[in-house]
């Protein structure tokens, strides 16, 4: 499986305009895969945090009970949100790789 998509990735870069989409489908799930990782960080550390020193995660970062829980909430719905885009654009980058692969004009000679 891993040889036939770089056959097919290899294959694809070489036409102008599936490298330009090929490479904004790989920018978008890089980021979408980035985000959603470091959201899941966030609430990990957070979660983590509250629950085994909630006094001095109240104490030093001045923050309430509510607010703790809505970080942790709110991080851990982006990273869901992300995670799922990352999905989906992984699923485009390589749907497209392939398609290109697939209907790529053989060489002349």
């Amino acid at each position: 499986n891993e040889a036939l998509f770089l056959r097919a990735f290899s294959s694809a870069i070489q036409n102008k305009p599936a490298h330009e989409r090929i490479i904004n489908f790989l920018n978008q799930y890089g980021l979408c895969r980035n985000i959603s990782f470091t959201s899941l960080l966030v609430t990990l550390i957070y979660t983590c945090g509250y629950l085994t020193y909630p006094i001095s995660l109240v104490q030093y970062a001045k923050l309430s009970n509510e607010e703790i829980l809505f970080i942790c909430l709110f991080s851990l719905l982006v990273f869901l949100f992300m995670f799922y885009r990352f999905l989906k654009f992984y699923r485009a980058f390589s749907k497209e790789t392939f398609v290109y692969f697939a209907f790529e004009l053989p060489e002349q000679e």
